[in-house]
């Protein structure tokens, strides 16, 4: 999994998706020499502030934490947050087939379909459409995000199959996570690094790991 020699793709929906669900998993990539790309969807803020600037802000945030990790590359498609299900399918398609074109990954992390955020579930969809047999994609991952995987007992339960341990990274996932100031909450919030430590440690727990990251596996070929 971590060979050196793949390109990883991490899709996410809003800035600091990528670190909370896969930011541990990501420095462990970069450290085996992997090459990772970030594709950010949406600008993480028409739903929640008024400050235009705050879009700039939160890239500036999205590099920093990026570079903490060992990212190669971060890409912005600046689609309204929130606002996902009001696009046409097609056009969110269009957004992803062009990352995977341009970076040509071979490993695809992306949302989990369960959960209460709408922006996530259309990824998911739009994942399976663009990174589908023939695209070079061969392995495809979906991730936990605290405060949305958790959060809405009605829709299928997040039902990971796949636990990295992230003995040697967690400390990296929560620095990379304090570069999100305007999204970081205090205790108990899904959103503080204490709660993000809690849960790597409860999902290290099913795998015999002090910490670990979990992932659905939507498909992979070995």
């Amino acid at each position: 999994m971590f060979s050196g020699d793949s390109t990883v793709l991490v899709i996410a929906a809003h800035p600091d998706d990528e670190v909370l669900g896969v930011g541990g998993t990501i420095r462990r990539h970069a450290d085996a020499g992997d090459s990772v790309h970030i594709l950010v969807v949406t600008e993480g803020t028409t739903a929640q502030y008024d400050d235009a600037t705050i879009i700039e802000q939160k890239r500036a945030q999205v590099r920093e934490s990026g570079s903490i990790l060992g990212v190669d590359d971060t890409q912005f498609a600046d689609l309204p947050d929130m606002q996902l299900d009001t696009i046409a399918h097609t056009e969110l398609n269009a957004v992803l087939e062009d990352a995977i074109t341009a970076v040509q990954p071979d490993t695809v992390y992306t949302h989990t379909a369960s959960g209460l955020n709408e922006d996530h579930r259309q990824i998911q969809h739009s994942t399976l459409v663009a990174a589908r047999p023939y695209s070079g994609v061969t392995d495809i991952y979906s991730y936990f995000v605290g405060s949305s995987s958790e959060w809405a007992p009605s829709t299928p339960r997040f039902d990971p199959r796949m636990f990295v341990s992230i003995d040697d990274t967690i400390e990296t996932k929560i620095e990379a996570l304090e570069c999100y100031a305007t999204e970081l909450r205090p205790y108990p919030h899904p959103r503080s690094p204490k709660r993000v430590r809690e849960y790597a440690a409860y999902f290290g727990g099913h795998v015999g790991a002090r910490y670990a990251e979990a992932f659905e596996v939507v498909r992979t070929r070995r």
